[in-house]
């Protein structure tokens, strides 16, 4: 479940880039940068990666 997207300035004119906060694991809360091409409208495929 995700709980928050805030748009991040970033100085890329390319690129979108929005702060991310979801539930993870046992309900445990995750933050990631979700970055995509700027001006799509279809979210297209998502690759995630645990590190």
């Amino acid at each position: 479940m995700i709980d928050s997207v805030k748009p991040v300035e970033t100085g890329l004119v390319r690129v979108e880039t929005y702060d991310v906060t979801f539930r993870g694991c046992d309900g445990e809360h995750s933050k990631a940068w979700y970055q995509r091409p700027a001006g799509i409208e279809d979210p297209g495929p998502t690759v995630v990666g645990y590190l």
